[in-house]
């Protein structure tokens, strides 16, 4: 939706910059006179552009900037990535159940607001019977 409304700004001002620079041509009577006006108001409606040009220009060396240090990172990740993650060593035969020592209890409605719950700080967890 903004980006409509920008679009109409920037349409109306290349509309004003027109009209400024045709009565610059129109209105004096000597050509010369005529093609300096043309020249100073077509210097003058050209700022705004200029100005937004150099701050585009910029903005792309920046983000080239940080593009480089995005595939930089991207790099290190992957190069991360290869030798990371659990490896199992070894396998034990015939186990008929594992037994979890220390499983969160279910939390009741009231017992988000008690401070002194054990395990508090992590209440938004998922608890024993969750999986």
């Amino acid at each position: 939706m903004a980006q409509g409304y920008f679009e109409l700004i920037g349409n109306a001002y290349l509309l004003l910059a027109a009209l400024v620079i045709g009565a610059a041509l129109w209105l004096p009577k000597s050509w010369k006179v005529k093609l300096a006006a043309g020249a100073i108001a077509a210097c003058v409606m050209s700022i705004p552009f200029v100005s937004a040009f150099k701050r585009h220009e910029e903005k792309m060396v920046v983000v080239a900037q940080e593009q480089k240090q995005v595939s930089r990172a991207r790099q290190r990740f992957d190069e991360l990535c290869k030798t990371a993650g659990e490896k199992i060593t070894h396998t034990v035969d015939d186990v008929d159940a594992v037994m979890l020592l220390k499983v969160r209890p279910k939390l009741e409605w009231k017992d988000y607001a008690d401070p002194m719950l054990p395990g508090a700080a992590m209440a938004g967890e998922r608890d024993g019977d969750s999986s």
